[in-house]
């Protein structure tokens, strides 16, 4: 059994779980694919046997907030 949290950090991702929408298989060897988040909050699907990114899956629909940070005049 392969260790996905292991193979999603090289890929630079954070395991989320097995693939629930779109392709579950990978293309190239059939194996289950997982669903990873990157540090953009762009959630990945991933193929743990191939170590490979797939494709993007889910993209944030609104940046993260701009943070203001208040001053003393």
């Amino acid at each position: 059994m392969a260790n996905f949290k292991r193979i999603a950090r090289k890929l630079e991702l954070e395991d989320e779980g097995e693939a629930a929408i779109g392709d579950k298989v990978c293309p190239d060897c059939n194996a289950g694919l997982r669903f990873g988040r990157d540090g953009q909050g762009y959630t990945w699907s991933y193929c743990p046997e191939c170590k490979k990114k797939i494709q993007s899956v889910l993209i944030p629909r609104f940046p993260p907030a701009i943070k203001v940070l208040s001053h003393s005049d």
